[in-house]
């Protein structure tokens, strides 16, 4: 496997290991096929650092898994008071750090004397679109597309993400989209998607359940594809059971170290070298090597345990819709046009929603369009409609979120 950027050979020398989705927001896909250590450390500064901080207040608000430690940042806010004075705010770990009224004078915060009234996003902005399509990038590179078909996101010539990608943000254009992405799930979900339609390569990206764009990869693409990856960003039991966990794969033999190794599907070779490189291990003690192989088999059962079935995540919405009270409820008009719906995005006979068609192929007026392509369309002439759609998702957000 070659770097996708330098195009030097990667091996066990300046193999580097990269979050599919950020670490800092939660993601738990990694891979270390895609950059070696000079191009990683290059292209994963300073503009992953500018995307995560747009999250800021959402990973502040929500008990989140990391696979590492990441520090928090602060991000700015308004706070109100009983007599409705507005007062610009910086948080940082939960916590007022700052704030002052609307003449630039310092306020001390008091508890319960103020409230939080909303914080400051801005998506609308390139380091939000590029940060999206390095995300769609290097799902697309993890799921096996050759990087000098990735035209639309990657200069191949200058080695770098383009400056401008085309990003199309989401908005339900059926009844049938908008019912379903009116119900909420229990937890919050980070989505990638892959797929093409003709020479045409797409990754639609959902993050923290409300953030929801496609991302134009290529229009040089050949063959068919279709890859998806889900996974809840809400911590789980898996953690705090860690020492429960590590008790059931503690290995006392060789032969607890070939079963686990196994199970697991762990390279000892690579873990022998990795210690030998990175924790001058010098062969001696073997309980070093099984505690090594313990600690990767745990992880590999903590990452598991965060990757869910986009169908399962989906049904979860699907099953919650009284479709014969909305079908009684609405006009005849939208009857007819419900229905045609219906039988287009569901299948009949599992009862539940059909991901060749959601949110990839939209059927309007009889017709079938590629749904990134309508909306592309539909935000050049009406960018009102995504702005009134965030805020409902926004809204939704909120209700998990921790209160203060």
């Amino acid at each position: 496997m070659k770097c996708c950027v330098c195009g030097i050979e990667i091996d066990e020398e300046n193999r580097s290991e990269e979050h599919i989705i950020h670490n800092a927001i939660g993601g738990v896909l990694k891979s270390d096929s895609i950059y070696c250590k000079e191009c990683n450390s290059k292209y994963g500064s300073d503009a992953d650092k500018a995307f995560i901080e747009i999250f800021a207040p959402i990973i502040d608000g929500l008990y989140m898994n990391f696979d590492r430690k990441a520090g928090k940042t602060s991000y700015e806010g308004i706070m109100c008071d009983k007599e409705g004075n507005l007062y610009k705010t910086r948080f940082k770990n939960g916590k007022v750090i700052s704030m002052f009224d609307k003449d630039g004078k310092y306020k001390k915060w008091e508890f319960e004397k103020y409230q939080k009234v909303s914080f400051n996003f801005n998506l609308d902005n390139e380091l939000y679109k590029k940060g999206m399509a390095k995300i769609a990038f290097n799902f697309a590179v993890h799921s096996g597309v050759e990087v000098n078909k990735l035209n639309r996101v990657f200069d191949s010539e200058n080695k770098e993400l383009i400056n401008k990608p085309i990003i199309i943000p989401f908005v339900p254009m059926t009844l049938f989209d908008s019912i379903i992405e009116s119900q909420d799930t229990y937890e919050l979900f980070h989505v990638l998607r892959l797929f093409n339609c003709g020479n045409f390569l797409y990754a639609y990206i959902e993050l923290f359940s409300t953030f929801q764009v496609y991302v134009l990869l290529s229009d040089d693409y050949s063959g068919e594809l279709y890859k998806e990856y889900c996974q809840v960003i809400n911590k789980n039991d898996n953690e705090e059971r860690k020492n429960e966990i590590m008790d059931s794969l503690k290995i006392l033999d060789y032969k607890d170290a070939d079963i686990i190794t196994t199970q697991y599907q762990i390279d000892i070779k690579k873990v022998v070298s990795d210690l030998k490189e990175y924790h001058g291990y010098n062969g001696e003690n073997i309980n070093v090597v099984f505690e090594q192989i313990q600690k990767i088999a745990y992880e590999k059962i903590r990452k598991k345990s965060y990757e869910r079935n986009y169908l399962e995540m989906l049904d979860e919405k699907y099953v919650k819709v009284n479709f014969i009270n909305i079908f009684n409820q609405i006009s005849d008009e939208e009857k007819l046009r419900f229905y045609s719906e219906f039988q287009y995005y569901t299948c009949y006979e599992e009862d539940t929603i059909n991901i060749e068609k959601y949110k990839l192929l939209l059927y309007l007026d009889n017709q079938q369009y590629l749904y990134p392509d309508l909306l592309a369309g539909v935000m050049s002439v009406n960018p009102s409609v995504f702005k009134s759609y965030c805020h409902f998702k926004f809204y939704m957000l909120m209700g998990h979120l921790k209160k203060a």
